[in-house]
């Protein structure tokens, strides 16, 4: 596995966790102080937000080679779909 893989897999991972950490907070806080849960869940936000960042950058990377080897005559990595979903 490629090192820019690893990245995207443990951005991935690492938004999972930042996803329940939040989900804890909003479960636990929020119903005894609304205050505190704004405060709380304002770092995971922005947590939340650079991996989200890192993630559409390593993936769209990843289709822009994809889609540069098809355009050079290359297969596409087998790793990358030949029809994205719609």
């Amino acid at each position: 596995m490629d090192s820019k893989q690893q990245s995207f897999e443990q951005a991935l991972e690492q938004l999972v966790l930042m996803y329940r950490s939040l989900a804890s907070i909003h479960e636990n806080v929020f119903p005894r102080n609304a205050d505190n849960f704004g405060l709380l869940a304002e770092g995971c936000l922005e947590h939340i937000r650079q991996l989200e960042a890192t993630v559409a950058e390593l993936g769209g990377r990843r289709q822009a080679e994809a889609y540069e080897l098809r355009r050079w005559g290359g297969p596409p990595p087998k790793h990358v779909r030949r029809d994205p979903p719609r």
